[in-house]
């Protein structure tokens, strides 16, 4: 199931998805593979890249790369990592692109 919403802030706009599925693995091996974002692109075909910014490793930039409606897209962000509650709920906010390169 995915579900997707679109809201406006300020000066950007942003857009959320959340898709959900049941997986046969234990709770513990699906949060280590979300704990290691630069791992991500290999389970997640639609995420081109993840990169840990090393000046601050709790910011990734992310890079998705899809092609849809015949043509190829590519969108980047930039997420902080918010405090998790371990094996319930990853947390992250965007940084809005005005405040990055």
């Amino acid at each position: 199931m995915v579900q997707c919403s679109e809201r406006s802030l300020k000066s950007y706009q942003s857009f959320g998805c959340s898709a959900e599925t049941e997986v046969q693995v234990p709770l513990e091996k699906a949060w280590g593979l979300w704990e290691d974002r630069e791992l991500i692109p290999r389970w997640m075909p639609w995420i081109k890249s993840v990169t840990v910014q090393s000046d601050d490793p709790k910011l990734s930039r992310w890079l998705l790369s899809t092609r849809q409606f015949g043509r190829d897209w590519e969108f980047f962000w930039l997420a902080q990592n918010l405090t998790p509650i371990k094996n319930q709920k990853v947390r992250h906010r965007l940084i809005p692109a005005a405040l990055y390169p």
